[in-house]
């Protein structure tokens, strides 16, 4: 005998037989994108007084933040990205923000 020919199934099909699991793990991901951007920033500050020295200093990883930077950038969101950034810096900590994968950033300073 032979066997049964599967039938193909396409890329739509394959998507509508995933769990509610998988649809919200994956509506999960933006949400833990903009969250960790803070700890990031926080993980990631400079102090004050070599900012002052050498300028700002180029933080390599941070430019998978850069669309957080341009959207600070255009004043979408300004207020809200400035407070994330700034919640866990010191006074004498500054946290860089790229806004473009080619260079210029944004200086968020800690708390006064």
């Amino acid at each position: 005998m032979d066997k049964p020919e599967r039938k193909r199934r396409g890329p739509l099909l394959w998507l509508a037989g995933k769990s509610r699991r998988f649809w919200i793990s994956l509506a999960m991901l933006p949400v833990l994108y903009v969250g960790s951007f803070g700890p990031a920033c926080w993980v990631t500050a400079i102090p004050l007084e070599h900012v002052v020295q050498s300028g700002l200093p180029d933080v390599e990883w941070m430019r998978i933040y850069t669309p957080i930077g341009k959207a600070a950038w255009s004043s979408v969101g300004y207020d809200v990205i400035e407070w994330w950034a700034r919640f866990g810096l010191t006074e004498d900590e500054v946290a860089v923000l790229p806004m473009s994968f080619r260079g210029g950033a944004i200086a968020f300073y800690g708390s006064e």
